[in-house]
């Protein structure tokens, strides 16, 4: 273990111990790149802690939080229907960037079950992407597990349900079509725009949701949760077994390469994406 992963995953550890100090904090989990062991001296500390039956209060975890290092920003926002929707942060603690993510217990049981039996890739409580909280509780690492709820988690989501698999292709091979549709016409449009910064935002904003489109498809003929994080040639990547020649060498070269070459290595790698998505349904005729 690198002196950055150590460092990080000791500091994890201590806040972990003062959370839960609170009865309420039944599981706390290092997700990220702290949790998957690819870390800088500029990575964050990302913790979800599982809070049963209800999260505390901003006055209690400041409590709690202000005993670990002064001025902690409580509640520095947050995001409706997803896994994060009350997050304290901390500019520095032992020099480290900290992200305190909460979650109800109920909440994360509920989606997992949705995801699990049903396949869900929406619902209510969880409008985008909800099967990328069973890939946290699988690849996190557990710091803290008072009523085993992570444990319980992770077994009930190990087998990578058919249903989901299915409904994702339904929607991502499709999406996958259009962004490649997308990147070529604004190739086409690219001299008719004057705004050179107007040009660049779009290009990487459109590049970013290709990639994103093309990860949803491979991930699901892999049978992959999508763990929705950085680094995943370098975490993700070498754990699929469905994959074209060169993944991860192609991908970084889309990543490194100027506009528009890295969009023909993108169309080249989608195209032979998409050959194997066709390959592999016609193996599964049930899906």
């Amino acid at each position: 273990m690198n002196r950055s992963l150590e460092k990080l995953r000791r500091t994890s550890a201590k806040i972990s111990e003062f959370l839960t100090r609170d009865p309420r904090v039944s599981s706390v989990i290092l997700f990220g790149s702290g949790a998957y062991g690819v870390v800088s001296n500029r990575s964050d500390i990302d913790l979800e802690v599982v809070c049963n039956p209800e999260i505390p209060s901003r006055a209690d975890r400041e409590t709690l939080l202000s005993q670990i290092a002064p001025d902690w920003e409580i509640h520095a926002y947050g995001f409706e229907n997803s896994p994060f929707p009350t997050i304290d942060t901390h500019r520095n603690v032992d020099g480290i960037k900290v992200e305190v993510h909460y979650q109800t217990a109920k909440w994360i049981d509920a989606v997992v079950t949705a995801v699990v039996e049903h396949g869900a890739t929406t619902m209510a409580l969880c409008s985008h992407r909800p099967y990328t909280v069973p890939a946290l509780i699988q690849r996190g690492l557990v710091l803290f597990d008072r009523e085993n709820f992570a444990q319980k988690w992770r077994e009930e989501s190990r087998e990578y349900p058919p249903n989901l698999k299915q409904n994702i292709l339904v929607k991502g091979i499709p999406s996958l079509q259009n962004q490649m549709i997308s990147l070529k016409a604004l190739i086409q449009k690219k001299s008719a725009v004057v705004d050179v910064r107007n040009i660049q935002r779009n290009q990487r904003n459109v590049l970013y949701y290709a990639l994103d489109a093309l990860t949803t498809v491979l991930f699901a003929i892999n049978e992959i949760y999508d763990p929705a994080q950085n680094h995943i040639e370098e975490t993700v990547f070498p754990e699929l077994t469905t994959v074209p020649d060169r993944l991860i060498e192609r991908w970084k070269l889309i990543q490194t390469t100027e506009w528009p070459d890295s969009v023909a290595a993108f169309i080249d790698l989608a195209n032979d994406v998409l050959d194997l998505t066709k390959s592999h349904l016609s193996k599964h005729p049930d899906l």
